[in-house]
């Protein structure tokens, strides 16, 4: 084996490391220095000679200068032997093979350690100044979120469905109410907001649960927020303690609200909703063009869940919308069919509140959800079709429609009294 070049021979000598003169990461050797040679588990080489008997790893000799073992450069660069021996045998370090025994090992110069180390450093400073020069990732803060969280459910881009506009409005009031008193969405400010609010109006505490866990689910799919939100919230979900407070309008109440009403509207606006169940909701949106007096049908366009579905118009509910009509100035086909005081469409809120304000002049208690009850519950006493009212009422489960009717005990037995004459 050739020596490298300006090199003398030398005897077989220990290698004796001295204190380091040249790199602190390479250890410097006496001035006539030997190798100490770790031996590795493979075969020779064909044409390689096997060392003489006697001879040890740490007694091999270098042929030329001072060389490094595999040992010492996986100690310096703090690697496997494994790997420093893979750079050899590829090339990415120089060094020189030697046989011994039935296996190879290899000396190395202190030189190629540098070389090596040197393009190490290159490629760290290399990668340090690339990220230096990446523009800074500016994190949005919560709120920001919310408009395209929005936007979002709208358009069914979060989940892949599409939230009905009443869920979004929920939503978005409930999101924009929080935020309000705080500034990020977290389990802790969730506990905090659901803890200040009584625990009997479980109605409202569902509605912020539910606007704030979908929040934070699209968050986590925007990387805003861990994913570990969900399960911190579980406990916090809702649970109703108390028996739901449900009112209903009997005959009586019915034709005590009719007869308190001012006006062609409010006497259509009371008709409507007692005689065919419709939500506020949807009441709000009807247009003249949902209506057909001849056929005697109205289309819900937009109903709970986006869904549209046509109910019947009893011969009473047609003569208020006549009545009603006649007062109107503008009844074009898109034309809203109730206008509050300023003739904008009324909202969910101004029917709510016109309803409550004629059950107090007639002196019952009554809201728009509780003359859908009584629909429910009149027309379940006349013997009409369940199945039939929750079609009527567009629940998707008939259980919710069960619920609605509110029979009394005494209406029952009223009822069985006169069984055996039918």
């Amino acid at each position: 084996m050739e020596g490298v070049a300006g090199s003398n021979p030398v005897g077989p000598t220990i290698y004796k490391p001295s204190k380091p003169q040249q790199s602190p990461a390479i250890p410097a050797f006496s001035a006539n220095p030997g190798t100490v040679l770790v031996s590795e588990n493979s075969q020779p080489k064909s044409g390689q000679k096997r060392p003489k008997k006697g001879q040890t790893d740490k007694q091999l000799t270098s042929s030329s200068g001072h060389f490094l073992s595999v040992g010492d450069v996986a100690k310096i660069l703090g690697v496997s032997r494994q790997t420093v021996k893979t750079w050899c045998e590829t090339g990415k370090l120089s060094a020189i093979p030697k046989p011994y025994g039935g296996s190879i090992t290899y000396q190395i110069s202190p030189l190629a350690v540098e070389l090596l180390l040197a393009q190490q450093d290159q490629l760290t400073s290399f990668k340090s100044a690339s990220k230096t020069n990446r523009k800074p990732q500016v994190l949005k803060s919560h709120p920001e979120f919310v408009p395209v969280w929005i936007k979002a459910m709208q358009t069914g881009v979060f989940n892949g469905k599409v939230f009905s506009s009443r869920t979004v409005e929920i939503y978005q009031l409930y999101v924009e109410k929080f935020f309000e008193s705080y500034s990020a969405l977290s389990a802790d400010s969730l506990k905090e907001k659901l803890a200040s609010i009584p625990a009997e109006h479980f109605a409202k505490r569902e509605k912020i649960f539910k606007a704030l866990v979908c929040l934070g689910k699209y968050l986590i799919q925007e990387k805003a927020l861990s994913e570990s939100f969900l399960e911190e919230v579980k406990p916090l979900t809702p649970r109703r303690h108390l028996p739901p407070k449900k009112a209903t309008v009997d005959t009586d109440s019915l034709t005590s609200l009719l007869k308190a009403c001012e006006s062609p509207l409010d006497t259509l606006l009371v008709t409507l909703l007692a005689h065919t169940g419709l939500r506020a909701s949807e009441a709000c949106q009807l247009r003249f063009s949902d209506i057909d007096l001849k056929k005697a049908i109205l289309t819900v366009q937009r109903g709970k869940g986006g869904k549209t579905r046509k109910v019947g118009l009893p011969v009473g509910v047609i003569e208020a919308i006549q009545s009603y009509r006649e007062t109107r100035i503008d009844c074009g086909p898109s034309a809203y069919l109730f206008l509050n005081r300023v003739g904008k469409p009324m909202d969910r809120h101004g029917i709510h509140q016109r309803i409550q304000r004629i059950a107090r002049d007639a002196g019952v208690t009554a809201y728009p959800h509780a003359l859908r009850r009584a629909f429910v519950t009149l027309n379940a006493n006349k013997g009409r079709s369940l199945v039939m009212l929750q079609i009527a009422c567009g629940h998707s489960d008939i259980a919710t429609t069960r619920s609605y009717c509110m029979t009394t005990e005494q209406e029952v037995v009223e009822a069985m009294r006169t069984w055996d004459e039918k």
